[in-house]
């Protein structure tokens, strides 16, 4: 290989890179919107089976701020234990508990507010 070669090689590589970053930058966009958007689901069904009546977009909601943790944890995992095959399934244990127990929150200051109705 010449030296006008290598040149060309590498400005290639240098597209391709950016390239990469920035279709990685949108697929963790996508995978993490479709993640919350399932996710979602599964909050309204915690959220019916507690009786709280919330809607699918206050599910959603919840779901995004339940997403921050396991993510951090999923950096995590992947920079320094990338090898742990069960990363996965504790990133949505995480989540998981996160939101029933944010929905649990929910129907026990929905249970509260009722209760300050009926003593006034």
């Amino acid at each position: 290989m010449h030296k006008a070669d290598v040149e060309k090689f590498l400005s290639y590589i240098k597209f391709m890179g950016i390239f990469i970053v920035l279709f990685g930058l949108i697929y963790f966009f996508l995978s993490k919107l479709c993640t919350a958007v399932v996710l979602g689901l599964v909050c309204l069904l915690f959220s019916a089976v507690q009786n709280t009546g919330l809607k699918y977009e206050q599910t959603f909601k919840i779901t995004i701020y339940a997403l921050t943790i396991p993510t951090l944890f999923q950096a995590l995992h992947q920079i320094l234990a990338p090898q742990f095959y069960y990363g996965r399934f504790i990133y949505y244990c995480i989540a998981l508990l996160y939101l029933w127990f944010a929905v649990r929150a929910i129907r026990i200051k929905q249970g509260e507010d009722s209760n300050k109705d009926i003593a006034l």
